[in-house]
């Protein structure tokens, strides 16, 4: 090394040290982790100098892929895959710069069960969840990692039961749910996150059978029962069959 003028030895060595570590940083290695018995490698990772970078793999039993990942100058940057004891893919996630970036789904006997969307670290587009044969049965918009937009629950069959609008991560609107004909059964509103208003319950035919009132997430009163017709009852109305019941037993003596 050529020295300088004015430089004490103490100051060459120092500044010899130093160009070491800044060669060893970028020289590309290879790092294996053995078990505690050192008798099976479970794990092998790229370094560049002393930070990962390139490929990482997690080693299970009888040398099998567990996980494979890259990295980027020590954060994860690309594809994870994680594999299940049978071999198959149970898990992608793609990641920029240390952060889930990209699509990410997750899988059970190579059938997509969950599939996201992330950026930069957060969750953004519909998130998506299916059954065994592939019919999605929950769809929920993601903006900016909160929940914004109309959710909506399927049926394994792949018939819509019920709508939930999110504003702000918080449900805000009418929630509606549906019988397997597609009509409506009930509606509940919402004002951010709590019930506020009437919520009505329907028979088959579409006509309102109880009414229950809220406020800022409180029920205001009892419910409000409706006949076939459509009429209210009064608060000691019974069926018919339990006013029967009851005259029937004082008719007895019991």
């Amino acid at each position: 090394m050529e020295r300088r003028t004015g430089q004490t030895p103490e100051g060459e060595q120092a500044e010899s040290r130093a160009a070491e570590r800044a060669a060893d940083a970028s020289v590309p290695s290879t790092a294996i982790a053995w078990d505690d018995e050192g008798r099976r490698v479970v794990m092998r990772t790229d370094f560049q100098g002393e930070v990962r970078h390139g490929e990482s793999v997690l080693l299970g039993p009888e040398g099998r892929e567990v996980q494979r990942a890259r990295y980027l100058h020590g954060l994860l940057d690309g594809e994870l895959v994680r594999y299940g004891e049978d071999g198959q893919v149970v898990l992608r996630q793609h990641y920029r710069q240390g952060l889930l970036h990209g699509e990410c789904c997750a899988l059970e006997k190579g059938q997509v069960r969950l599939k996201q969307t992330y950026a930069r670290g957060r969750l953004e587009g519909p998130s998506v969840t299916y059954s065994e044969a592939g019919v999605p049965m929950v769809e929920v918009p993601w903006r900016a990692g909160l929940r914004e937009g109309e959710a909506r629950m399927f049926t394994t069959s792949g018939a819509l039961f019920r709508r939930e609008p999110y504003t702000a991560d918080k449900l805000h609107g009418e929630v509606r749910e549906y019988d397997e004909r597609g009509q409506v059964r009930e509606r509940i509103p919402y004002v951010h996150g709590r019930r506020d208003g009437e919520a009505l319950v329907y028979d088959e035919e579409g006509r309102p059978r109880r009414k229950t009132v809220y406020r800022a997430g409180v029920q205001v009163g009892p419910p409000v029962e409706y006949d076939e017709h459509g009429r209210e009852k009064s608060p000691g109305q019974r069926p018919f069959i339990v006013r029967l019941a009851r005259l029937l037993r004082r008719l007895w003596g019991e």
